[in-house]
């Protein structure tokens, strides 16, 4: 997903991009009555991992940075499956400090819980809390950093978060 739509004259000048995945193990998304509100869809009732690189971090950082994350929706309030214009869906709740509260989960590293409050549930689709974690662009420079860096931490966010609690 791009951060900008094709509306955009800027939307190819992109510096933020986020590719978004889903356990297979986790079971296809049904509602309550057993059928799938988004027909012929691969949709999984499970959380929505994702990896966001940002070339252009000034804000907080002078470096590019790569922020994965796990995010939890109630997938009931989705609408519709969301399109590529829809990006703001998973890029705000990692960066949107009016509909999401922060909390940092360990010392030494750049792990945090986000939960969404009121606003933010109905805003963002059912978002509910994440995780996130963000690390320099840096650290990821071939397969087996990428393997290590980027999915086993997607992998290990359940464990590490509810052990710091």
């Amino acid at each position: 997903m791009r951060w900008k739509s094709d509306a955009q004259t800027d939307g190819w000048l992109s510096s933020n991009f986020i590719k978004l995945y889903q356990k297979a193990s986790d079971p296809l998304y049904s509602s309550q009555d057993g059928r799938s509100i988004f027909q012929d869809t691969e949709l999984r009732a499970g959380s929505v991992y994702g990896v966001e690189i940002d070339l252009a971090d000034e804000e907080e950082r002078n470096y590019p940075t790569i922020t994965v994350f796990r995010n939890q929706y109630q997938l009931s309030e989705w609408p519709r499956l969301p399109q590529i214009s829809d990006h703001w869906i998973f890029y705000y709740p990692l960066h949107d400090s009016d509909c999401f509260t922060y909390t940092k989960m360990e010392q030494g590293y750049d792990l945090w819980i986000h939960k969404a409050t009121a606003k933010g549930k109905k805003k963002y689709w059912g978002m509910e809390e994440g995780t996130l974690e963000i690390i320099p662009l840096t650290s990821v420079f071939d397969y087996q950093s990428v393997k290590k860096e980027i999915f086993e931490r997607m992998n290990s966010f359940g464990a590490r978060t509810s052990d710091t609690r």
